[in-house]
């Protein structure tokens, strides 16, 4: 696997991009009833993650399988959206998800907490007992609006 930087999004990037979101609905703004107010606000946010400047792709035999985008404050990393859009298979995305947060401690040393906010209204139970069973890195706090996910165990990180 390979973890690159990427200053623009290709094409066919926006299109994985766009397509996971109007099919998983990570965000109530992707669940708007109206196909064309769905989509112009989907682009809207892929536009602003590509703003953000801090976007990372992991590929593996030159496919895009995931993509990640981060906002750091000193000693604390955002994730501000992370998907896995290889096959679907659960220790794989795990492998993945664990291996991007290897990478971002490797590339930002002096980050001690790596979070999540998850805001998502579909499917958010499934979400969070899938993050539970399957990714022993985490830590879930329910009693916040959003929920938080820290990342921490195995990479020397706080929560």
């Amino acid at each position: 696997m390979n973890f690159k930087q990427i200053k623009q999004f290709s094409e066919e990037l926006r299109e994985q991009l766009t397509d996971f979101m109007y099919k998983s609905k990570p965000f109530s703004f992707c669940e708007h009833p109206s196909y064309r107010i769905r989509m112009f606000n989907i682009r809207q946010y892929i536009d602003f993650l590509q703003s953000n400047g801090l976007n990372y792709i992991i590929t593996e035999d030159e496919k895009i399988i995931s993509f990640l985008s981060v906002k750091t404050e000193k000693t604390q990393m955002e994730i501000l959206f992370l998907v896995y859009l290889g096959q679907q298979n659960n220790k794989a995305a795990v492998k993945n998800l664990e291996f991007a947060v290897k990478e971002l401690k490797n590339l930002y040393p002096d980050v001690e907490q790596i979070y999540s906010l998850i805001s998502r209204n579909f499917k958010l139970k499934k979400m969070l007992s899938w993050l539970l069973k399957y990714s022993k890195d985490c830590e879930i706090v329910l009693d916040k609006s959003p929920n938080l996910v820290y990342f921490y165990k195995r990479h020397g990180l706080q929560k």
